[in-house]
């Protein structure tokens, strides 16, 4: 395994408004996540002007979340992120688990584990898949063919 590489990220998004604002929210996911293969030295979000109030979370992937409010009279607003990460190279991923088998344990989930696949077996506002035609189901097939690994099947659709 070859020797971790450093990088340092800055992220900086500025918004100017035509009229003095009041009232504003931001949402920001800025942050990178540790990994096995991806340590996170170090890492600050600001906001300028100074946040009203300011909250992070961690979202249901592991992202963490910052959400601003800024209630004061506003023209301009600039968020700055700054990350420092060291990257090995990511192990390629072996699991030869026939996709079937996958999507057999998806359908029993119960709990938590139900909990945690919810977001991937849930329709998407954003894909009508009804209205389509098959046509994404044809893609999809010709990756997902009988008995083959999940990996290999997500890694060639």
């Amino acid at each position: 395994m070859s020797a971790p590489t450093r990088y340092r990220v800055v992220h900086r998004t500025s918004y100017r408004y035509s009229a003095s604002m009041t009232d504003g929210y931001t949402v920001a996911y800025l942050v990178p996540r540790p990994t096995p293969w991806q340590a996170v030295i170090e890492a600050s979000v600001a906001l300028d002007p100074p946040p009203s109030e300011w909250d992070s979370f961690l979202d249901p992937f592991g992202n963490l979340v910052h959400q601003f409010g800024l209630h004061e009279a506003h023209d301009t607003v600039t968020v700055e992120a700054v990350s420092v990460v060291e990257r090995t190279e990511a192990p390629s991923p072996v699991d030869a688990t026939p996709w079937e088998e996958v999507v057999a344990v998806a359908d029993a989930a119960l709990g938590d584990q139900a909990l945690d696949v919810r977001f991937f077996r849930s329709a998407s506002t954003f894909v009508d898949v009804t209205g389509l035609g098959g046509t994404l189901r044809e893609i999809a097939a010709r990756s997902f063919t009988p008995g083959r690994g999940i990996v290999d099947a997500v890694t060639a659709l």
